[in-house]
């Protein structure tokens, strides 16, 4: 009766700590208000004259821009004629995308000419900060030089979502870190667009693009679902502490562990693909640990299957979500390959009974115990070929399905293989580091935490900075 409200009692606990992390993890995850429609040009010299009634003093643009290079100059005139060069845009289609970010615009007048320098660049929106660099100048006209020939090319969408250029750029209204990779890689995938982050498989990018999908291409959208896959790693960790130790206090503590963990809070929260790698090796070892757990003498053969098959499936999933999975398979193997050892010293123990006490007592049982694991042992192996080679291999070749769905580009087989090569061949010759990088075994130590963001235009005495690091307390 105690064990029972033992696991009654944890099980509430563990329920409590998940809901109280959950409120956590989506508090100011990120906004749900983002600019949809854009202007993309396509020719250079391409102007719009933007005309705000009366002639204003400017301190700054507030842009967000998306996908695609551009260059823009911004020049400002009293009266349409004579006209000042203030400012040369350089949008990159690569650092700057899905971000709020500001540019000095110092001087006045009632017009701004945008001429395009260099075409292709989405501008999703554009707002004309006045001289406390707070108040969003109000247009009211926009004059374009050609007629679009196309909705894209309309110049008006540059100014037809100012509800939301926001106070403040912060990363609760724009990518920060690597999500400029795999967010823009995810959005691509649901527009059939070649894909931008080609050095990783696809499925982690798949299955972010679902928040995508759902909520739109926002912040929220773009984090959410690694947020729940974060959230549910919670019970995934106690109820592997439970099989392993069948103990809930020592799931408790490990799920505990977990759910004040800096690097996983961090981790869960940006848009980027190690959380799901994370997740499916946990459920692969989950999986592993079932089979470790049941002996070829007490199991039919059917329920040594079920968990290997799982996790296979999960160990492709992992493998197709991140190349550094793939590692995760040793120590797979290094559990099969024990639990075949540790049922292979119950059949010789077996057998030298068998041995000993042949024509006696059990012979008809013993004869038949001593065949068990040769017979489970040859169909394991077998199946074991199709769990942890053709099942992942599948899997991972699957998750490459968007690159086949790009139109205009004809992929192939050939392209599918030319995109491993070019993986493999980015990750054995890659050298780069940047500043926030740290040597392996300074990891554990948090001598060096990975930096991912730092806030701008803050209050004097305010700042605003994400790291990636272990909890020192843990």
């Amino acid at each position: 009766m105690g064990s029972r409200n033992s696991y009654k009692l944890f099980t509430i606990l563990l329920i409590i700590m998940t809901i109280g992390y959950s409120i956590v993890a989506l508090y100011q995850l990120g906004s749900r208000v983002a600019p949809e429609t854009f202007w993309r040009p396509l020719q250079a010299e391409e102007t719009i004259t933007i005309d705000f009634g009366e002639i204003k003093k400017f301190h700054s643009i507030r842009y967000f821009g998306g996908i695609g290079d551009g260059q823009y100059l911004f020049e400002l005139s009293t009266d349409n004629h004579s006209w000042q060069e203030k400012l040369n845009l350089n949008f990159h289609g690569i650092f700057d995308i899905y971000v709020w970010k500001d540019a000095v615009l110092d001087g006045e007048g009632r017009f701004v000419r945008i001429t395009v320098l260099q075409p292709g660049g989405r501008m999703y929106e554009i707002g004309f900060l006045g001289p406390d660099g707070k108040e969003i100048i109000p247009i009211q006209n926009i004059i374009q030089s050609t007629t679009p020939a196309h909705l894209e090319g309309n110049a008006q969408r540059i100014a037809d979502e100012t509800n939301t250029i926001p106070e403040l750029p912060s990363f609760l209204n724009g990518m920060y870190f690597d999500e400029i990779y795999f967010a823009r890689t995810a959005f691509e995938h649901l527009h059939r667009m070649e894909p931008y982050d080609s050095v990783q498989p696809f499925f982690a990018k798949i299955l972010l693009s679902l928040g995508i999908a759902t909520f739109g291409m926002n912040p929220f959208g773009w984090r959410i679902v690694g947020t729940l896959f974060g959230i549910a790693m919670i019970p995934l960790i106690y109820y592997f502490g439970l099989q392993l130790f069948k103990k809930p206090f020592y799931a408790f503590i490990g799920a505990f562990l977990l759910t004040f963990d800096f690097m996983h809070f961090s981790h869960s929260r940006i848009a980027t693909i190690e959380v799901y790698m994370v997740f499916f090796i946990l459920c692969s070892y989950y999986c592993m640990l079932l089979f470790y757990q049941r002996s070829f003498y007490e199991y039919p053969l059917k329920k040594l299957l079920i968990p290997l098959f799982l996790s296979g499936l999960f160990y492709g999933c992992a493998s197709a979500s991140k190349l550094n999975g793939i590692y995760s398979g040793g120590g797979l193997a290094f559990i099969f390959l024990t639990t075949l050892l540790r049922n292979y010293r119950v059949h010789l123990k077996i057998k030298r009974e068998y041995q000993d006490f042949n024509n006696q007592d059990f012979t008809s049982n013993s004869s038949n115990s001593v065949m068990v694991f040769p017979h489970y042992t040859k169909r394991i192996i077998l199946w074991c070929l199709l769990f942890f080679i053709v099942i992942p291999l599948t899997v991972y070749a699957l998750s490459f399905i968007p690159l086949l769905l790009v139109p205009n580009r004809g992929h192939s087989f050939h392209d599918l293989v030319q995109y491993q090569i070019n993986m493999y061949n980015y990750h054995r010759n890659l050298k780069a580091t940047h500043g926030y990088s740290s040597p392996w075994w300074q990891w554990p130590l948090l001598i060096r935490p990975i930096w991912m963001y730092q806030g701008q235009g803050l209050p004097e005495g305010k700042i605003a900075s994400i790291s990636s690091m272990g909890n020192p307390a843990i």
